[in-house]
């Protein structure tokens, strides 16, 4: 599936998910639920398990996510999306760019709260496969991660500045399968991030009544940037 095809489905499926079913059977268009569309670009360094050897994991993500607050210190909820991977050929395998798809679910506390300064703490989870092949080489990709944020908001008529700190793990495996005139033969290769912390900073607008765009950016473990558009029921 073409790149622009799984643009045109993400934003088929914010006008969706308002009308699923919220944790506590109601629907998503009750007061406090949020649905985003963002663009990520990241890289963070890597570690094989079996080896010292290190690489460098770039992933470009195009995620879905909605909130639902069954309470009003609470949101949780689910993100999907695609994403490609580019690397260097310490760890993957040369020449390959995979491509596939996460899933997800994450908690966080509000953020839209009407005080002019606010705490901030988040936590997600997700899973990634991915597979991509060039010639006689294939490989699967697999991998865990999870991220937690602790930060302080704070906000204007307009805007909104966020300033903390962030943890990044990410744990999984590779699959590389090699054909040739004599057979097949497949390797496979455990990894995980080499180191896990950082900080982050974010300015957001809004644009509408309950709508926003952001723009976070992170240094230390897991560098990059990324762009929400997020709209408040």
């Amino acid at each position: 599936m073409k790149y622009g095809k799984r643009v045109c489905i993400l934003i088929a499926g914010l006008g969706i998910i308002p009308t699923a079913s919220a944790f506590d059977e109601s629907s998503y268009l009750r007061p406090g639920a949020e649905i985003s569309l963002s663009i990520e670009n990241h890289r963070q360094p890597l570690q094989g398990q079996a080896n010292t050897n290190e690489s460098t994991i770039r992933t470009q993500r195009l995620k879905l996510t909605a909130y639902e607050s069954p309470y009003q210190w609470l949101q949780g909820g689910l993100h999907i999306g695609y994403l490609n991977a580019s690397h260097d050929d310490q760890l993957w395998a040369a020449g390959t760019l995979p491509s596939g798809q996460f899933v997800g679910i994450q908690l966080r506390k509000p953020q839209q709260q009407p005080s002019r300064f606010n705490l901030h703490w988040s936590l997600a989870y997700s899973y990634n496969r991915l597979k991509g092949d060039q010639n006689t080489t294939v490989t699967t990709l697999s991998w865990h991660d999870l991220n937690a944020e602790l930060g302080l908001i704070m906000n204007t008529a307009d805007f909104r500045f966020s300033l903390g700190k962030f943890f990044a793990w990410i744990d999984g495996t590779e699959q590389r399968t090699l054909t040739t005139i004599t057979g097949t033969n497949s390797s496979n290769l455990s990894f995980k991030s080499r180191s896990n912390s950082g900080n982050y900073a974010a300015i957001g607008y809004k644009t509408t009544h309950n709508g926003r765009i952001e723009l976070i950016a992170r240094s230390g473990a897991q560098r990059g940037v990324a762009l929400f558009f997020s709209h408040q029921f």
